[in-house]
């Protein structure tokens, strides 16, 4: 019964291999076919993920550590099996507390089993021998838990007795193990045999245990050693992106500062020119009231200049108006002397009046000079009046006005 559903798996297990290895058969090939650009491209769920060495070596110590903890349930379950297949095959009838203890250690044993079993699938596929070992637990935790159910319930006469599945070297025990098992059977009582198998599945749960602390301290020492690189990296990656802050706030405030000190040089540019101005416009208003002052001054002294012709005018024409001595009174030989005098005076008086307006004209402003006459007749007012006012500031002779006449007037028409 064992050996068929060991070559039943077998058989399985070569034909999904087989399916896997040379595809579809010629049957299939035809439907297949256009099927197979979208085989060819997995799908992002499905494609295989490659894993790191560090990743790697992770996996390879959780495989080590899932299975060293099947060996130890399976040869657990197996010392199990073998003391309950000797307690059923006993003569006497046993206690219903034994065949309780039966069913709870063998059931339980088994399901741990099968657990250990499915944790291993999840990780890697399991070899030929661990799946034999399963189905050879499946198959005789069944058939020992049928056969204490059935003598629990009494339904099974002692002198009919089903054959036990054939399990090749479960049953063949060797010596250490065959005295180990008939001593804890020769105990004096049910209690010491009892207390024997605790003892023995104390023992192989601490080997067990500690089979386990070592690969989880393995495990955490690496995921230790994992963090610390992750937080080294993260402390780079932390200190990288503080140092690249700051130097963008130095930069930033570098700009800040040199914006604030072009900003200060353009007020302080600024604050000269108009200073500069302003001090441009105390010197044209000083230019302006010196000017003032000078033509005020040159106005007073030409006053008095004026005034003191006329005062020797009066006194000349008060002289003049003098009535004549008699002609038998005055000398026939007396000459009239002072007729000179008053006729230098005169002259140095209009000299003196004309240097004066002279030195007006030339600290007055200078009087625009007309344009050049063309013979527009539209023009001609406007030019006579600027000719004429030139002519009359500049205070010229007569025989020079000729020669600004033909200073300003083309030859195509002069005035």
């Amino acid at each position: 019964m064992l050996e068929s559903s060991e070559s039943t798996t077998q058989v399985e297990d070569g034909v999904r291999e087989s399916e896997n290895l040379h595809g579809p058969s010629e049957d299939e090939a035809g439907d297949a076919k256009p099927q197979q650009e979208e085989a060819q491209q997995p799908r992002r769920g499905e494609r295989i993920r490659t894993l790191t060495e560090k990743g790697q070596a992770m996996q390879d110590e959780k495989i080590k550590g899932l299975q060293q903890k099947f060996d130890y349930i399976y040869r657990k379950w197996r010392t199990q099996v073998k003391l309950s297949k000797q307690s059923l095959t006993k003569s006497s009838q046993l206690s219903e507390s034994v065949l309780n203890d039966i069913l709870g250690d063998v059931g339980g044993l088994s399901a741990d089993v099968q657990r250990i079993y499915d944790d291993l699938r999840r990780v890697s596929t399991p070899d030929q021998d661990v799946r034999r070992k399963v189905d050879l637990c499946v198959e005789v935790s069944s058939f020992i838990l049928s056969r204490a159910s059935s003598c629990l319930d009494g339904k099974i006469p002692e002198e009919e007795e089903q054959e036990w599945p054939e399990a090749g070297s479960l049953w063949n025990s060797s010596r250490s193990e065959f005295d180990s098992v008939t001593s804890i059977l020769k105990g004096p009582s049910e209690w010491s045999r009892a207390s024997s198998v605790k003892r023995q599945e104390a023992a192989a749960d601490a080997a067990a245990s500690q089979a386990v602390l070592q690969v989880l301290q393995e495990q955490e020492r690496e995921q230790l050693e994992l963090q610390c690189l992750e937080a080294e990296a993260k402390r780079k990656i932390a200190a990288q992106e503080a140092a690249f802050i700051k130097r963008r706030l130095e930069r930033e405030e570098e700009e800040a500062r040199m914006k604030a000190q072009l900003e200060e040089e353009h007020t302080a540019l600024q604050i000269t020119l108009e200073q500069k101005r302003r001090k441009i416009k105390q010197l044209e208003a000083v230019k302006e009231l010196s000017a003032a002052r000078a033509r005020m001054q040159v106005y007073d002294q030409g006053l008095d200049i004026k005034e003191e012709p006329k005062d020797i005018l009066c006194h000349e024409t008060v002289a003049d108006i003098k009535p004549p001595c008699p002609t038998s009174c005055l000398p026939s030989s007396v000459p009239s002397a002072p007729q000179p005098v008053i006729n230098s005076s005169s002259q140095s008086t209009a000299e003196l009046i004309k240097v004066l307006a002279d030195a007006l004209n030339n600290n007055r402003i200078p009087v625009p000079e007309p344009s050049i006459f063309s013979g527009d007749p539209l023009k001609y007012s406007d030019w006579k009046l600027s000719f004429k006012t030139l002519i009359d500031q500049k205070n010229i002779q007569d025989k020079e006005k000729i020669y600004y006449l033909r200073k300003y007037v083309t030859r195509t028409r002069t005035s």
